[in-house]
């Protein structure tokens, strides 16, 4: 077969010839083809406008069909792939053929998920060059009259508010663990201190007690300066530990 078109300025339509041999010779077709002309037109500008906007996108876009194909993709999920895993990407190569065994399954459930009509949201890290790198990817699928003809995919970095979040984290339990140690501190201190001064109460109510001599009686405000002393600085460690306890919000 032969297929022959043409355009017709005069007319502003376009038309088509299909020449086909037969046993009598030849079968002319002739048909005017403006309306699928306009229509191809239509879906070229279209690609065209899909394909300049998930190029101005710095995040990885791609997308596939019910076979795991890659239909489509920007180039960033595209240098992405050959930095990750040595892979030069193209259209129509399976989107799990490369991967490792437990990536393959992880995106296996996920894409057959999306794939099934449910739109999947989730966090993973990539280890790249040496770093760790963290992504929140969602999957849509993609539906064309009712029926869902392949999954697209949105992969955005969020490594430096992950790394934010970890270096918060990590500071919480590095204060938490700071908390901890000062009140181990204060308790073993407050420990230390009161039992000799205990003692010492003890002891300086013991001679206050005995005193009846005048000798005696000129030591009682020597031993009442002790008391009182004494239970000065027990008074002043209930303080901190009160103060200390507050603080840790106890």
């Amino acid at each position: 077969p032969i297929l022959v078109e043409f355009f017709i300025e005069s007319e502003q339509s376009w038309y088509e010839n299909r020449i086909i041999p037969s046993e009598n010779g030849l079968a002319l077709f002739f048909k005017e083809i403006t309306e699928k002309k306009k229509s191809e037109e239509l879906l070229k500008e279209s690609e065209s406008n899909l394909k300049s906007l998930i190029e101005n996108w710095t995040e990885s876009i791609w997308a596939i069909d019910k076979d795991y194909r890659y239909i489509i993709f920007n180039s960033s999920y595209q240098k992405s792939c050959f930095e990750i895993y040595y892979l030069n990407l193209e259209k129509g190569i399976s989107a799990l053929d490369f991967l490792s065994e437990n990536d393959r399954d992880f995106w296996k459930i996920n894409y057959d998920a999306a794939l099934s009509g449910n739109k999947i949201a989730f966090e993973i890290f990539i280890n790249k060059q040496k770093q760790k790198k963290y992504f929140e990817v969602f999957l849509n699928p993609i539906i064309i009259d009712e029926v869902v003809k392949g999954v697209s995919v949105f992969r955005i970095d969020i490594t430096n508010s992950k790394n934010r979040e970890i270096q918060l984290i990590e500071a919480k339990e590095k204060a938490e663990k700071s908390d901890k140690l000062k009140t181990e501190f204060l308790a073993q201190i407050s420990h230390e201190i009161r039992t000799p001064i205990n003692s010492l109460l003890n002891y300086t109510g013991l001679l206050l007690e005995n005193c009846s001599t005048s000798a005696d009686r000129d030591n009682n405000l020597i031993y009442e300066s002790i008391e009182s002393s004494s239970k000065r600085i027990m008074r002043t460690i209930d303080l901190i530990l009160n103060l200390s306890e507050i603080q840790l919000g106890a």
